[in-house]
């Protein structure tokens, strides 16, 4: 998201009428999530399986988002839900499902597995 933070900016900003800057800063903000989650991540315990040593996927979350902060809510409820293994079905807002879009393309390309993303319009 960061290598990615003017793109993604300035589709917040066409979406939206967010100041471009402002934008970019979310961008910035919007990553912290998944930089905090990340590191958490570390420390689930409870979802290891020892005995195959891999992390193994634990329910399905549904994650809807307001239009208003159409990245920095996904990735405050996408960064938790994909730490503890679980899949996540995002409902964004019919007014920015654009940046959704663009997140969910970043995760693909991060390496998270299609099976954890499901974008639903």
């Amino acid at each position: 998201m960061i290598q990615h933070k003017e793109e993604l900016g300035q589709l917040i900003t066409l979406e939206q009428g967010k100041p471009i800057k402002e934008a970019i800063n979310k961008v910035g903000y919007g990553a912290s999530f998944i930089e905090f989650f990340a590191e958490e991540a570390r420390r689930v315990y409870g979802a290891l399986n020892f005995y195959h040593r891999h992390l193994q996927l634990v329910d399905v979350v549904g994650a809807v988002t307001p239009w208003n902060f159409p990245l920095a809510m996904i990735t405050r409820k996408v960064g938790p839900a994909l730490a503890c293994g679980c899949t996540v079905v995002i409902k964004p807002s019919e007014f920015t499902p654009l940046t959704a879009l663009a997140a969910a393309e970043l995760a693909l390309q991060s390496g998270i597995p299609p099976v954890c993303l499901v974008h639903l319009h």
